[in-house]
């Protein structure tokens, strides 16, 4: 019991150290830090770092799944915040985790469910297709209906990465799981504010996180 505490307080550590360095990226990549509160926002970062890894640690142990999608789950974290801010996701964090998740799909098969390394690397590729594809086509869709740009290419790409690292039917249930916490926030910004932009980087990640732990269940009670 002592061992346990001891090493879920270790993760929670480690988590909060990582996310200090995510404000550092967040700042660099941004250049709009706020001069008014920026305590605050360290402070947000730092404590959802610390529990998601502690979170996935619960789900995950120790595992290679947990070091993998913990590092995932930072450049998410990254995107989510710099999206906030500026409106844009870096391709710094896009493009370059497409290449990671396809290498590590190519080193550790087992994180696209297989053991044959052609295999995984496709299924990875395929995953790219499926995540990046779903949110471009949206994209046209939205054009052709009110006239002008509704999805960024940065979420495009955004979703090429998480498609990488988890398959192509887990970023497909990512794009389906994203509207509906995007509506709910986009109706009350609507509201309150008569904004009609939000930032959908957040959404996708929140939905990606929600793919990761809960995908396989809930792909599952879907088809049968």
């Amino acid at each position: 019991m002592m061992e346990d505490t001891i090493l879920k307080i270790s993760l929670f550590c480690f988590g909060a150290i990582i996310g200090s360095f995510l404000n550092v990226c967040i700042y660099r990549m941004s250049r709009r830090e706020s001069i008014v509160r920026p305590s605050h926002r360290y402070f947000l970062v730092e404590m959802l770092t610390a529990a998601l890894f502690l979170f996935l640690s619960s789900c995950f142990g120790l595992s290679l799944f947990f070091w993998i999608y913990a590092a995932l789950c930072s450049g998410l974290i990254v995107v989510s915040f710099i999206d906030i801010d500026i409106r844009e996701i870096p391709d710094e964090i896009s493009l370059g985790g497409i290449a990671i998740g396809l290498i590590l799909s190519l080193i550790f098969p087992r994180l696209q469910e297989t053991a044959f390394r052609h295999l995984a690397l496709m299924r990875s590729f395929l995953g790219i297709l499926a995540g990046g594809g779903s949110i471009y086509v949206t994209g046209l869709i939205g054009k052709a209906v009110f006239k002008k740009e509704s999805i960024g290419g940065g979420d495009v790409k955004l979703m090429g990465m998480v498609g990488a690292f988890i398959g192509w039917k887990l970023a497909l249930l990512a794009f389906f799981i994203a509207p509906f916490f995007g509506s709910i926030v986009g109706i009350a910004l609507k509201i309150r504010k008569g904004e009609s932009l939000i930032p959908y980087g957040p959404f996708l990640s929140l939905a990606a996180l929600i793919s990761i732990i809960w995908g396989k269940e809930i792909i599952a009670s879907i088809l049968f």
